[in-house]
């Protein structure tokens, strides 16, 4: 596994930069690409290490896949049936998508069991369980190995869970029937990928509310087009750094419309914000206002504040917070997402982990709004090491910090430290093995 350090100095930041397509629009549009006997075009896919590993998987089912200048094109016409190994579903939790994409197509799919970020439990069950109810036949050892031909049915899911709406439209838009869909994830990605379904000949309604109804087609074989949504996360990131260390940011070729709690957070917060259509300017923040401390902030399934960006708003909350005026940090998705917060101790935050909250009462320092520098920061997921260089960004300007990753960074965003540089901000990045 490779590992990186990164190299980052207190900064401020003004200028502007652009937000690219969002990773987890892509990799379910991929995996339906297997669907189509077909050609498939996506847009504004951007280049990273979970996109790499959807196309090798892509690519073992037989499928030719060309990826560049932001644009891939999937000819899944010669596609054949094969199992996913776990050398390929250890890299991305996103490959389970597959399993609705392999069983659309061939009425069958074995897949080791996923991987990705370090969370806490991730549990397959939902999954597990979806398939039964659709009166699939399913079979767990080592993988998860499914069978059988959707009928007319109506599913009510347990949770609004992504992963698994994402795999019942998928294996659905192959089926001449009609399957229903309640309590379904409302996400702005499900809705691009039912974009993506439409364009297949699927027939779909209700995307993007609790209730979906969805009839495919048993022959799917067309040129389908589709643009992946702005990565939402990715905005958010740079907004946030905005706030902490930055004097009028520009993000760019964002959508608004879809972190829209986020910014209603930071506006009851003090921060001087103004939106457009597609782009979030971060007037003035903390470094020229004094801010108010949320009380409680919770991440709980969209539209309400998202899980991802939870970690991503701890570091400005350490630095605004304080023992009279704390805040609390909770995640409904992930209750143990928090690993976080034992690396921003390290430079000089107070964060008392409970289950399912953290508890930020600010920094050891009284009297400043900066953390303090650190050489040895440990990223252990991907949203909790671009946590760690917001962070770092918000050191005193010249002291340096270094976050050591493997990987996690890569996964989700595409030349974070070249973006950085484009609005000031001090980040390298270095290869260590």
């Amino acid at each position: 596994m490779a590992t990186y350090r990164y190299e980052i100095a207190g900064s401020v930041l003004s200028g502007r930069v652009e937000i690219g397509g969002a990773k987890n629009a892509v990799l379910p549009i991929l995996a339906a690409t297997l669907l189509n006997k077909g050609t498939s075009y996506i847009y504004n896919v951007p280049d990273l290490s979970d996109i790499d590993v959807a196309i090798e998987i892509l690519k073992a089912f037989n499928c030719n896949v060309s990826h560049e200048n932001h644009s891939v094109v999937v000819d899944a016409s010669d596609a054949m049936y094969t199992n996913i190994p776990q050398e390929l579903t250890s890299k991305c939790r996103a490959t389970l998508a597959f399993l609705g994409a392999s069983l659309g197509r061939f009425g069958e799919a074995d897949i080791a069991f996923p991987g990705g970020c370090v969370l806490g439990p991730r549990p397959v069950n939902m999954h597990i369980e979806a398939l039964h109810a659709l009166g699939l036949e399913v079979n767990e050892d080592n993988t998860i190995h499914v069978q059988g031909k959707l009928l007319d049915s109506v599913l009510q899911l347990s949770y609004p869970s992504v992963g698994v709406t994402e795999n019942i439209l998928i294996m659905a838009a192959a089926s001449h029937h009609t399957i229903i869909i309640k309590n379904a994830a409302r996400e702005p990605e499900i809705v691009n990928l039912c974009k993506y379904l439409t364009e297949t000949g699927a027939n779909i309604d209700g995307a993007g509310t609790s209730t979906i109804v969805i009839k495919g087609r048993d022959m799917i074989e067309c040129q389908a087009h589709i643009t992946v949504i702005p990565d939402r996360i990715e905005a958010a990131t740079y907004i946030t750094a905005g706030v902490m260390t930055g004097r009028d940011v520009e993000v760019a070729k964002c959508n608004p419309r879809d972190i829209r709690r986020l910014l209603t957070i930071l506006r009851k917060m003090g921060c001087e914000i103004n939106v457009s259509e597609d782009t979030v300017h971060v007037i003035k923040g903390l470094l020229d206002k004094q801010l108010n401390t949320p009380l409680y902030i919770v991440a709980k399934p969209y539209p309400a504040f998202p899980t991802d960006m939870q970690p991503l708003i701890m570091p400005l909350l350490c630095l605004i917070a304080s023992e009279y005026s704390p805040s609390i940090l909770a995640d409904t998705v992930f209750p143990y997402r928090y690993m976080l917060a034992e690396e921003l101790s390290k430079m000089g935050a107070k964060i008392h982990k409970r289950t399912g909250a953290a508890v930020i009462t600010g920094l050891e320092r009284i009297g400043t709004c900066r953390f303090t520098a650190s050489r040895n920061l440990i990223s252990h997921d991907l949203r909790g090491g671009a946590a760690l260089i917001l962070a770092s960004l918000a050191t005193e300007p010249g002291t340096v910090s270094n976050v050591y990753d493997e990987g996690y960074i890569k996964r989700g965003y595409e030349n974070i430290s070249e973006k950085f540089s484009q609005i000031g901000g001090n980040v390298s990045v270095k290869l260590l093995k």
